[in-house]
């Protein structure tokens, strides 16, 4: 009998459990935490601890605050001077509360470890320690593993306290679920390097075939649009026999010419992630050129130099190596403007290239 009715108080006690989670997860609203600051004891990611019983009070042990959440305002405030203190999270551009990811353990073993949310867009976050890329779910209230979909709650709690005066009904939008952000566009990393091989064709010179390096480096401005420039170097040469007259006779002799170019172009470049393992990316990039030419005969040289106008238009593909490296190929239209007898002045080459990236 006593069997019996634990059974029945167990399955009572599960029921009425179940149907309050039901009815809190609905017109619920989200209270973030108290803002992060640095404690006495130099703790750089020190908060003040929300009541259990209203979440929209919290006290600091470390400065003896007493907080309150201003729902309308949204922003904790100093309960003695009236102070905004702002919370953990960032407001949407709507106005939305997007309250920080939850605070877990790190490897290292910091017990408020926490992810970092993106300053361009803060409903995004990423997580150093794992490796793991957020999106803030705003119909859930929770952030979730952009490549598992879990979901991991927030830094904060959620209320169904009203919030004075009563705002007008409205539908949130349905959230569009993020893009897996890639290791290659990771919002950490925001500058790329990148160093590789470069053959040009140079249509309008005597030397056809020019080979050398190529050193680039872009800040990412977003995942899909960055600014930076590249310098490049370009060598060739090509020997040639020509006849001259030496009196009554012709003569061969060898005459060797080389080409010595460098580029030095800046611009915007701009990438789209097709699959996770590989990205493709555009640029316009202007600049210059500078040219050294040498002609050798037997018995002597010639050389000049010449700059002009340059700029390269093209496109390439990043294929991810690992978190950090990538490599692939590139390929461009590199006209160029140097001043020509014949009145011609564009002149036509074709590059193209294999570029190793290591972006941080």
């Amino acid at each position: 009998m006593k069997t019996t009715r634990l059974w029945l108080t167990t399955l009572l006690f599960i029921t009425i459990t179940n149907l309050a989670q039901s009815v809190f997860a609905q017109d619920t609203r989200v209270v973030p935490a108290p803002p992060v600051g640095v404690s006495k004891s130099g703790l750089s990611n020190h908060v003040a601890t929300q009541d259990p019983i209203d979440p929209e009070r919290a006290f600091d042990s470390e400065t003896g605050q007493n907080l309150y959440w201003d729902c309308v305002k949204k922003t904790w405030v100093d309960a003695k001077t009236g102070k905004s203190l702002g919370f953990h999270g960032v407001l949407a551009k709507d106005g939305e509360v997007v309250p920080g990811p939850p605070v877990g353990v790190s490897e290292s073993g910091l017990s408020n470890h926490v992810a970092t949310q993106d300053p361009i867009d803060p409903e995004r976050a990423f997580d150093s320690e794992t490796g793991q890329n957020l999106y803030w779910d705003r119909d859930n209230k929770t952030w979730k593993d952009a490549k598992t979909g879990k979901s991991l709650g927030f830094h904060g709690v959620l209320t169904k306290k009203p919030c004075p005066p009563p705002a007008t009904t409205r539908t949130p939008p349905t959230p569009t679920p993020p893009p897996v952000e890639h290791a290659s566009s990771g919002m950490p990393a925001r500058f790329e390097l990148g160093l590789g091989y470069s053959y040009m064709h140079p249509a309008d010179e005597v030397v056809k075939d020019l080979h050398g390096f190529n050193v680039s480096g872009f800040y990412n401005v977003n995942s899909w649009l960055a600014f930076g420039g590249e310098f490049s170097g370009l060598y060739g040469s090509k020997t040639e026999t020509q006849q001259f007259m030496d009196g009554d006779m012709k003569k061969d002799i060898d005459v060797k010419t080389s080409l010595d170019r460098y580029f030095y172009l800046f611009g915007p470049q701009v990438t789209v992630h097709p699959c996770e393992h590989a990205k493709v990316f555009g640029h316009v990039l202007v600049g210059g050129v500078h040219d050294r030419n040498e002609v050798s005969f037997p018995d002597g040289s010639m050389r000049s130099s010449a700059d002009a106008f340059a700029m390269a238009v093209g496109a390439g593909v990043d294929f991810q190596v690992t978190r950090h490296f990538s490599v692939g190929p590139s390929f461009d239209y590199v006209p160029t403007h140097f001043t020509s007898p014949t009145g011609d002045n564009w002149q036509n080459n074709w590059r193209v290239g294999v570029v190793g990236k290591i972006s941080f």
